[in-house]
């Protein structure tokens, strides 16, 4: 089974509905609403529950609601904010998190529950874009995680501006010679 843990519009898959992708996000007045409505910090469930977890988490912070294309849930909001120029809703929770730190510590709490639910050969997938912050500040929140993957998506519809987008796989570190052994 496989967790979108931060669905938003789903933005991302080609398919926007399967059987064998469960899609969660905290935000429930989005024009693909999730599956289950919960924080990606404190899920409800079980341990080694997914063999791939998807995290694309929000790259910026302290946006409202309407004030950018970063923030439209639905059409509604297209409509309200008069944002009619665009058509996909691309919406990335900006509005979540009103300084970098509350983003930050989010990550964090994110990645320990990411642990806790993930299979021990699960891999977790995680989409950043350094259009407010640099990879590498982010990447120490993963320190319990081997990078085993790092993709950098050239793609214009996957950069704003300068900025790089990267799709980043990581593993649980895992005592190996304890897994083997059975001790």
């Amino acid at each position: 089974m496989i967790l979108d843990c931060t669905s938003g519009n789903r933005n991302m898959w080609r398919t926007k509905e399967s059987e064998y992708v469960i899609y969660v996000d905290v935000e429930k007045e989005l024009e693909y609403p999730p599956d289950i409505i919960c924080d990606s910090t404190k899920t409800p469930f079980l341990d080694e529950q997914f063999s791939s977890i998807f995290f694309d988490p929000p790259h910026g912070w302290g946006r409202k609601i309407g004030g950018s294309m970063t923030t439209l849930r639905n059409k509604k909001d297209l409509e309200e904010y008069k944002w009619k120029a665009f058509h996909n809703l691309a919406y990335w929770g900006w509005d979540k998190y009103k300084t970098k730190r509350e983003l930050f510590i989010f990550l964090h709490k994110a990645q320990r529950e990411f642990l806790r639910i993930l299979k021990d050969d699960g891999a977790l997938w995680v989409k950043w874009n350094e259009v407010n912050i640099p990879l590498r500040s982010i990447l120490p929140f993963f320190k319990n995680w081997n990078e085993m993957l790092r993709l950098s998506i050239c793609s214009l519809s996957q950069t704003i501006g300068k900025e790089q987008t990267y799709w980043i796989m990581f593993m649980k570190k895992i005592d190996i010679e304890q897994t083997v052994l059975g001790d």
